[in-house]
């Protein structure tokens, strides 16, 4: 969140630090989200905790956490997992029990050491909020950035990176080199638009057996879009 604050207050003194502001006051409309939920990374925008909590607020009030820890990190080399799933207002499980995991080869950032099991704990939130309302999420993210295309109020590339917030949280965001970013980066995109576009469950899962199959994505980017459709399926199906 402090990372995002210091995109969003700080005045541009480059292109690249106003591209990043212009990148999260896009996605926090589409959204409608405070700024605050928004991060920049890598040059790409992620919703954080905060900002999917904001939206869990909206989409059920009243819902809470709920935890169950696996293993607790007593130091900086043991990995810490804990599992989340949300109820809503009357007990009722709108996901099932989730997992977040952290250890010291999963975190980016140095001064985050020593803080494996409050990151597991928010990326067990953050895969809960996925479960149940990923595919809800998404499309009000691609929706509200397409309003705003279409007015006037943002350009194709800037449209085109805003999705990302779509993608996995920032908490578990890594900064990657430009190969890295570039690669299979049009295809995941175009993967994301074709999943939110699909109305029913068949295309849907034969999408899902495709994905497993191709060679086109990142493990990371694999995992997120087939995350995407278990949650789309779920909500097609009522459950």
């Amino acid at each position: 969140m402090w990372a995002g604050a210091q995109s969003l207050m700080n005045k541009p003194t480059t292109q690249k630090e106003a591209t990043e502001r212009k990148l999260i006051v896009l996605v926090s409309k589409a959204l409608g989200i405070n700024p605050l939920g928004v991060n920049v990374l890598g040059s790409l925008p992620y919703t954080n905790n905060q900002g999917r909590k904001e939206k869990l607020s909206e989409y059920a009030p009243g819902a809470m956490f709920e935890y169950n820890w696996v293993q607790r990190a007593l130091d900086d080399e043991q990995k810490a997992i804990c599992e989340a799933r949300i109820v809503d207002k009357d007990g009722k499980n709108l996901c099932n029990f989730v997992v977040g995991e952290c250890s010291r080869a999963t975190i980016k950032m140095t001064t985050l050491l020593g803080y494996s099991n409050h990151l597991a704990q928010t990326r067990a939130e953050n895969r809960a909020f996925e479960a149940a309302f990923g595919a809800r999420f998404r499309k009000e993210l691609f929706e509200g950035i397409a309003r705003e295309l279409k007015v006037g109020l943002t350009t194709p590339r800037l449209a085109e990176a805003a999705q990302a917030a779509g993608n996995t949280s920032a908490e578990e965001a890594v900064n990657l080199t430009p190969k890295q970013k570039n690669q299979g980066t049009e295809s995941y995109m175009r993967g994301l638009q074709a999943i939110a576009n699909m109305k029913d469950v068949p295309n849907l899962e034969k999408s899902k057996e495709q994905i497993k199959k191709a060679k086109l994505y990142s493990a990371e980017q694999r995992d997120q879009l087939l995350r995407m459709i278990d949650a789309k399926i779920a909500t097609l199906k009522g459950e």
